[in-house]
């Protein structure tokens, strides 16, 4: 009887090998749990040894990213371009892929001419480090 009861008991208390029982009560975790600082410039272009300083998605339907270095793509600018699994674009250093096209970046406290004619240094979605409301970079749009 003991031995019958003993099995009944192991088995209710389940094994290692179960899966852990979510904790619906528990917080959220932030997305930008763990943000550091950028690891470049995306205006000046440095900080990226033989790649480029940019911005790479890291989940799109949140518009969530942040700045770090990439290889540079071969699409110029304002020709149609695409991110890669990992958030990296296929644009040329010095612009990041906005709206399906390649743009300059931009210093937004910049000089008002930083932008090829009739376009402007404008703030974006793009370059909200760590969630801040303040556009650390523009694009030229």
């Amino acid at each position: 009887m003991w031995r019958w009861l003993l099995a009944l008991v192991a088995t209710a208390c389940g094994s290692s090998a179960d899966p852990p029982v979510p904790n619906h009560d528990a917080a959220p975790v932030p997305i930008d749990v763990g943000c550091g600082g950028a690891t470049c410039d995306p205006i000046a272009q440095v900080g990226c040894t033989n790649k480029k300083c940019t911005w790479i998605v890291d989940e799109a339907e949140l518009g969530h990213g942040h700045v770090g270095c990439v290889f540079a793509g071969a699409t110029p600018i304002g020709l149609p371009c695409t991110r890669d699994m990992f958030g990296a674009d296929t644009c040329v250093g010095g612009t990041t892929c906005y709206q399906d096209q390649c743009r300059s970046i931009c210093d937004l406290q910049g000089p008002a001419g930083s932008c090829s004619a009739p376009l402007t240094c404008q703030p974006t979605d793009l370059f909200h480090h760590c969630a801040s409301t303040t556009a650390t970079a523009g694009l030229c749009l």
